[in-house]
């Protein structure tokens, strides 16, 4: 045994003594944990903790696979295929980075959760937690992405946990069911017949199996909680139909979403739809509250007839996660205390999402977003997109997101017959009011040196939009505008490659007294500027994708948004306070 400094408790079942020995041998294979706090719980553990060194070594014992042969629990009858497998050692989260109450008790109890247990009231969430909340989910949704790119045949799910933990820790956020009630595990991950919290082990995902990944991060003091079903190679139809109408209850149920509406209708929605295919709906778990606390109030039954209390209004936070049987409803569990499993061994499949009620509903609305080839189109709420060039990689991209509502439409801003199609296709499916959203630059109000082209069609847009706002009021259209700074880094519109290209191709169709008058050196300048240009800036999209969010949604939306960095806002108020001059000495 090694012997190493460390603040880790010892793995023995029962025993909670600090560990201060690693096994060598797990050292030596690359074997995360495998902590001790004596030779006597070592040697204790040595029967279970030796098919770990033979795993990593890929032997088995007698001709059989090891993983196969592991059987914690003789006397228990598993309901389906399923087995479980050897577990790989607990990660950790490094101290620095902030974590729930629970983390570090001894048991994993949650005592801000006891303290309100049996409450029924439900949080109205802030400004400033609601803002919480909304960085905590986008950070879980980014963990889920990493997570569902390692799923495929062959790749464990104690693998997928450890993508889901060093994505976690990347971001700064603790993985919310680590010690959650002594959870052991970084996410969980739950297939075929589990139904939920199955917990990662050294299983290999197989083809056609289906695979349930749930992710919660805790982020400065805010929970985000979602999950998906994914299917593993080549999965049978049964399967995919299952997990199809399981997506699909949770969209229908996100429908009903809106403040008045009673917190029981959810269940009602969710099993109309997925008996109407044959399926039925697990009883025993259920939606819940969420924001400071992991679980809390109101909890949400997905079934029908249910006694869920409570109506929802703006600032209610809270997750909806159907979980829905091939078979019967009904569930057992492992004698982990943990894996929920079907009752007849039939297959089981879970969406989740976190959810804010808001004042505003989106039912209904559309969105026409040009430019969407690459830029901003790709991100936030879109529902025509319209590219350049319809077949081209971006619109590809696009037309893979398999999302119903989102409509890749060909549409060159400068073609009149183009412009025409496209209106003519977006009036045949839009409600006949709604809300113009024009985007421009934070140059459309301000002069920039050698950007004469640029700046006219900026100019131009910012005068049409102000010219629409007014006249759109008769019919009851609301027109914004949003003016972003310098995003180019973060959209790759165009790089240090492109300029220069674009550049010696420029250069040569320049009539010879224009190259005279203004000089190759000049030239150059200028387009060392822009690459300059195109390197600086901000990475981040997120400030105008939610600019373009609040110029849709809000209630009282503001003529514009200036989502830019503080420099550029800087120049704008210049440029739009102050006597020219000042303007013209400081920035030309």
């Amino acid at each position: 045994m090694a012997a190493i400094i460390t603040d880790r408790v010892c793995e023995t079942l029962g025993c909670n003594s600090l560990a201060k020995l690693q096994c060598p041998t797990c050292i030596k294979l690359g074997i995360q944990g495998s902590y001790f706090c004596s030779q006597d719980c070592f040697k204790g553990n040595w029967k279970s903790h030796k098919v770990l060194h033979k795993i990593a070594k890929g032997e088995s014992a007698d001709g059989k696979d090891d993983r196969e042969s592991y059987d914690p629990w003789p006397n228990y009858r598993y309901t389906g295929k399923l087995r479980a497998y050897p577990q790989a050692p607990r990660r950790t989260v490094s101290p620095n980075i902030s974590r729930p109450d629970y983390a570090d008790h001894s048991l994993g109890v949650p005592l801000s959760e006891q303290a309100v247990r049996g409450s029924a009231q439900i949080r109205t969430l802030s400004a400033k937690e609601i803002e919480g909340m909304r960085v905590a989910c986008k950070l879980g949704r980014e963990v889920l992405e990493e997570a569902a790119n390692a799923i495929g045949a062959g790749v464990t799910t104690d693998e997928i946990d450890r993508v889901v933990h060093e994505a976690c820790v990347e971001r700064d956020c603790y993985p919310s069911p680590l010690n959650y009630y002594e959870f052991p595990r970084s996410c969980c991950t739950s297939v075929n017949e589990v139904i939920c919290h199955g917990i990662p082990d050294l299983r290999p995902l197989k083809e056609g199996d289906i695979c349930n990944v749930d992710v919660t991060v805790y982020h400065r003091g805010y929970h985000g909680d979602l999950n998906e079903t994914f299917l593993v190679g080549d999965v049978s139809p049964e399967a995919k139909k299952l997990v199809r109408v399981t997506s699909e209850c949770l969209s229908k149920s996100i429908d009903i979403v809106k403040p008045g509406e009673k917190y029981r209708e959810i269940g009602n929605v969710i099993q109309k739809h997925a008996q109407s295919h044959g399926f039925s709906v697990v009883r025993s778990y259920c939606g819940h509250g969420i924001h400071q606390l992991f679980h809390t109030a109101p909890s949400i039954p997905h079934y029908a007839k249910n006694k869920a209390v409570g109506v929802m209004k703006a600032g209610h936070c809270f997750t909806i996660e159907p979980m829905i049987s091939q078979g019967s409803w009904r569930d057992e569990m492992w004698p982990d205390k943990w894996t929920a499993v079907t009752v007849d061994g039939m297959l089981s499949a879970q969406f989740e999402h976190t959810l804010l009620v808001t004042d505003v509903s989106t039912s209904g609305r559309g969105v026409l977003i040009t430019g969407c080839d690459s830029g901003f189109g790709h991100d936030g709420l879109v529902v025509f997109a319209g590219c350049l060039f319809a077949n081209g990689e971006g619109a590809r991209k696009l037309k893979n997101y398999g999302r119903k509502n989102l409509h890749v439409i060909q549409l060159n801003v400068t073609s009149d017959d183009e412009v025409k199609d496209a209106v003519e296709y977006v009036q045949s499916h839009l409600p006949p009011n709604g809300r113009i959203v024009n985007v421009a630059s934070g140059l459309g109000r301000q002069c920039a040196p050698n950007r004469s082209s640029y700046g006219i069609t900026k100019y131009g847009v910012e005068a049409l939009t102000d010219c629409l706002r007014f006249e759109m009021r008769k019919w009851g259209v609301t027109v914004a505008m949003i003016e972003p700074g310098n995003f180019v880094n973060a959209t790759g519109i165009f790089t240090p490659e492109s300029i220069r290209r674009e550049a010696d191709s420029l250069w040569k169709k320049i009539p010879p007294q224009v190259q005279k008058d203004y000089t190759k050196t000049y030239f150059d300048g200028v387009i060392n500027n822009m690459i300059f240009y195109s390197t600086k800036g901000t990475s981040d999209k997120s400030s105008v994708l939610d600019a373009m969010t609040l110029a849709l949604l809000h209630r009282f939306p503001h003529p514009r948004y200036q989502p830019m960095e503080a420099y550029f806002k800087l120049r704008t108020w210049v440029n739009t306070h102050l006597p020219e001059w000042i303007y013209e000495y400081f920035y030309t």
